[in-house]
């Protein structure tokens, strides 16, 4: 890590969710895998 670096940080979002009404619906691991799967599908459509 360099000097200024951030060690650990982390996202709360429930005031967000009570001003905006809106809750996130996907998890971490289904959000990653998502990813995942369009990152391989739109990098195979170069090969």
């Amino acid at each position: 890590m360099q000097s200024g670096d951030v060690y650990q940080t982390n996202a709360d979002v429930c005031s967000l969710e009570k001003a905006t009404g809106f809750k996130l619906n996907t998890s971490i691991k289904d959000g990653v895998k998502q990813t995942v799967d369009w990152y391989k599908s739109f990098y195979e459509f170069y090969k």
